[in-house]
């Protein structure tokens, strides 16, 4: 596996951290430059400018969200669990990454400046709760009076809630925990019978 230059890493992570905090319009080359350690020329010469940067962010955290759905469907065929699964992973994610952080407050934030990724920064979460959801519901698994596209609004909803403000209160450690509960709370309205999980999720890189 190739392994990036130090000073493309070094860059990247203080990128993230600095759009995970402040407004895409406010970043500067000289603030990342000066946070990682390196010349703006150098910032320049490996990412070209702030939105070079920004990109690369964004790759980073939508290969994340992805790779976190792809565990736990690798790991489980039952949608209650991969949901849960899946909460569990991405909370780990946007708690300890803040490149995944950095990307998800660019694309809520930013997307205007980046047209020509058509950015929905909530489509792939929706589709995929509720492509679980009603596989649950096709399993007999869910309360048959259950509205899946109202589930899915108050889960993506609860999430984007849970998130700012984990913002507001820099709060990030609980930002996972609060994410499962959320879910959990929802499920235990919602599912037929509650099926504990059989296997241990495991760690996301």
């Amino acid at each position: 596996m190739h392994e990036e230059p130090l000073e493309h890493r070094l860059i990247l992570e203080a990128a993230s951290q600095i759009l995970a905090a402040r407004p895409y319009t406010e970043v500067t080359l000289e603030r990342i430059a000066d946070l990682a350690g390196v010349t703006t020329g150098i910032v320049e010469t490996t990412f070209g400018d702030v939105q070079g940067i920004a990109t690369a962010v964004l790759d980073a955290e939508s290969a994340s969200m992805r790779h976190a759905q792809q565990a736990a469907l690798e790991e489980t065929g039952h949608p209650i669990d991969v949901l849960r699964r899946t909460f569990r992973y991405v909370g780990l994610n946007i708690a300890t990454k803040p490149i995944v952080r950095a990307g998800i407050r660019i694309a809520a934030e930013s997307r205007e400046y980046f047209p020509e990724r058509a950015i929905d920064p909530f489509q792939t979460w929706q589709k995929f709760i509720h492509s679980q959801l009603s596989l649950a519901k096709r399993r007999d698994l869910l309360r048959p009076e259950i509205d899946i596209d109202a589930v899915t609004w108050l889960l993506v909803s609860a999430g984007l809630g849970t998130k700012e403000l984990a913002r507001l209160h820099n709060d990030w450690d609980q930002f996972g925990h609060r994410l499962e509960a959320v879910l959990g709370v929802v499920l235990d309205l919602i599912v037929q019978q509650d099926l504990p999980m059989t296997i241990k999720p495991r760690p996301i890189n």
